[in-house]
């Protein structure tokens, strides 16, 4: 039985805007509804300091903004822009619309999460079911563990990144890959 959905503003949202191969995407993730904007930006600038080792230094990592729980709005918050870490080299084919997706689950409702985000950098190889397992990348084993380190190591309840139930999720061992299209996806 499917759970009842809650309200997309559930929690404090919090969008890292960033580009890739030169297209300019938001990565978004959630912090509990007792998060202020000073645990955002901490928890923004962690991520953001992950997505950097993953992107091309031709793209950046450009702003952050949040919106406290129950709102309808965002505003900008402190955040360091930086540009990505590794020497360009992306897909050949249609590279500006490659994502990967994080996902988990929540350790207390079940409730499923996923992280997407947009990188054109290319990977030793595309796996043919779409999907990272552990060991077939190790660039992604490593991106995907220092995500999940995030959430694992929060210094604080207010910093612990959650689903939108407000609850701690767990982080899947394998990471998907797709190039933003249905087929992708429904092949899983």
């Amino acid at each position: 039985m499917p759970l009842p959905p809650l309200p997309d503003n559930n929690t404090v949202r919090v969008w890292i805007k960033y580009t890739s191969v030169g297209t300019v995407h938001e990565f978004m993730f959630r912090l509990p509804e007792t998060a202020g904007v000073t645990d955002a930006e901490s928890v923004a600038n962690d991520v953001a300091d992950v997505l950097a080792l993953r992107m091309s230094n031709t793209d950046s990592l450009l702003s952050a903004r949040w919106s406290p729980a129950g709102s309808a709005f965002s505003v900008p918050i402190a955040f360091t822009s930086r540009t990505g870490t590794l020497t360009q080299s992306t897909w050949a084919q249609d590279p500006e619309s490659t994502e990967l997706a994080m996902t988990g689950r929540s350790f207390d409702d079940g409730r499923k999460v996923a992280w997407y985000f947009f990188t054109g950098q290319q990977t030793t190889g595309w796996p043919a079911d779409n999907r990272y397992n552990p060991g077939e990348s190790g660039v992604i084993d490593t991106f995907r563990i220092n995500f999940a380190g995030i959430i694992s190591g929060a210094s604080s309840p207010e910093r612990q990144i959650v689903t939108i139930s407000g609850t701690i999720p767990s982080v899947n061992a394998y990471v998907n890959i797709r190039q933003n299209g249905y087929w992708q996806s429904a092949q899983r």
